[in-house]
């Protein structure tokens, strides 16, 4: 899958991480899967950057492979991983989703790609994407994951604000109907960063047909991790639970 420059500098990657990551955020939203499921044994953590989410199941005892194709963002990770402790039950490799062979590291009762991991890759390549997850599922084990949502119109601006209230991010999409893709563009206000990108937007029913295609079935739709807010009402994003098809 392309590599996103955002992601892949330090000083973007603190800007992000900033604004989405600066509280308590990873720590909730791993909280959020811990309200339909127990602290899994082993979790593959897919498009981990530098880690907020793989260190904090770490935390939490589970044994976790965090990979990304972003170097700079795994180097990171890995620093991060030494300071929390030497003997913590957690790795970080540089791999490549479209590459498939995320079973080479064994199978995982939990695999999660939060962030819009997906909305980053071709709409052809999703299937192959699919299938590299369901490999590297164990008997029984559960994908989470979320996508951008298509919606309405041509264009949509979304605020982005902390805990507190405060506006970190305006996000301006653009959705092109004929490429079935949008214009991403997010201006983090605190530094002046821009964030540039091409993504795919999905609809609830073209993912649940994609993930089938895959031999996953889905278990679950929603507007939150936590799948307590209705599908219906998720901007801008959607949250989806899979498993393997029997």
């Amino acid at each position: 899958m392309g590599l996103d420059p955002f992601f892949n500098e330090r000083a973007t990657i603190e800007v992000f991480e900033h604004a989405f990551y600066a509280g308590d955020e990873a720590a909730e939203e791993v909280g959020a899967i811990l309200a339909w499921r127990p602290v899994p044994r082993r979790i593959l953590d897919v498009g981990c950057n530098a880690g907020p989410h793989a260190l904090e199941w770490a935390r939490r005892g589970a044994e976790v492979v965090g990979v990304d194709v972003a170097p700079v963002a795994i180097d990171l990770a890995r620093r991060r991983a030494a300071a929390l402790a030497p003997e913590a039950p957690v790795r970080f490799e540089v791999a490549d989703l479209l590459e498939g062979r995320l079973d080479r590291w064994g199978r995982f009762d939990l695999v999660t790609a939060l962030g819009g991991v997906f909305n980053c890759i071709e709409r052809a390549d999703l299937v192959p994407a699919f299938e590299a997850v369901r490999a590297a599922l164990a008997p029984g084990g559960e994908f989470v994951f979320d996508v951008l949502r298509w919606f309405e119109g041509r264009r949509k601006t979304f605020l982005r604000r902390d805990a507190r209230g405060a506006l970190k991010i305006v996000w301006e999409f653009e959705l092109d109907p004929m490429r079935g893709r949008g214009h991403v563009l997010g201006h983090f206000l605190e530094t002046g960063a821009v964030q540039d990108s091409d993504r795919a937007f999905y609809t609830a029913p073209e993912i649940t047909t994609l993930l089938g295609l895959a031999g996953l079935e889905r278990t679950g739709v929603a507007g939150d991790l936590a799948f307590s807010e209705p599908a219906e009402s998720a901007e801008p994003s959607l949250f989806f639970r899979a498993r393997a098809r029997d």
